[in-house]
């Protein structure tokens, strides 16, 4: 009882710390540099003969890889195009091709709805005013400022409907340890709505990716505390 309550302590001071690099991230402003379009919406490529922890194990950095690279470019837009293009972070993620299909099925379906549904927020609130921008061969529309008061907290709770949802859909301890990891990402995108820091250099790239870095470490110490 005493070594489980100490695990439930180093959990909970964990998560804390997590949030406190976040923070500090945001300060630095360090600008990352960017990778090739094709880089980031290529297939991986895994060995055959793999075990299936590692092709897991992959595919699953993959699908981070895109979602930590993606929500930074998006994080280089003004606030009005960052709705849009946080729906194709989740649509790309939906679309990676993995040796193990079947064990992404539920992850890329839940992945696929949320930015389907961030679609759906902008095709309401969409600013014709508002010249389109571009990412790659990508239009991504803007939404209206006036509205920022009712698309804000909606983008936020799809978001976090998205996390939730992967949360407790993995079906078995080895899948869920893969959707875990997603939902970590998934919830680190939600940086980008972020108000008060939208006009800091670098950001939010630099702040997801530390928070991608942290979220292995309190994964594994959430493992011991539920174990």
């Amino acid at each position: 009882m005493i070594f489980d309550t100490r695990l439930q302590g180093i959990f909970r001071w964990t998560r804390q710390l997590a949030l406190i690099a976040v923070a500090a991230s945001f300060s630095s402003g360090v600008a990352l540099a960017q990778e090739s379009e094709e880089d980031y919406h290529s297939s991986p490529s895994m060995a055959t003969g793999e075990d299936r922890t590692s092709a897991a194990n992959q595919a699953t950095a993959w699908i981070l890889r895109i979602i930590d690279g993606d929500s930074e470019r998006c994080g280089q837009f003004p606030w009005v195009y960052r709705y849009d293009c946080l729906s194709y972070v989740f649509k790309d993620a939906a679309a990676v091709r993995t040796n193990k299909p079947s064990d992404y099925r539920k992850a890329q379906e839940i992945l696929a709805t949320g930015g389907a549904k961030l679609s759906a927020l902008v095709d309401q609130y969409e600013d014709p005013a508002q010249p389109p921008s571009r990412i790659g061969n990508r239009t991504i529309r803007a939404v209206k400022q006036t509205a920022r008061a009712e698309v804000e907290p909606a983008a936020r709770a799809i978001i976090k409907e998205t996390e939730t949802l992967l949360l407790r859909s993995g079906g078995t301890p080895r899948k869920q340890v893969q959707y875990d990891k997603i939902a970590m990402a998934v919830s680190s995108t939600e940086l980008l709505l972020r108000s008060a820091l939208e006009n800091l250099p670098g950001f939010p790239g630099h702040a997801i990716r530390t928070a991608h870095r942290f979220a292995a470490v309190v994964l594994l110490t959430d493992a011991f505390a539920r174990g």
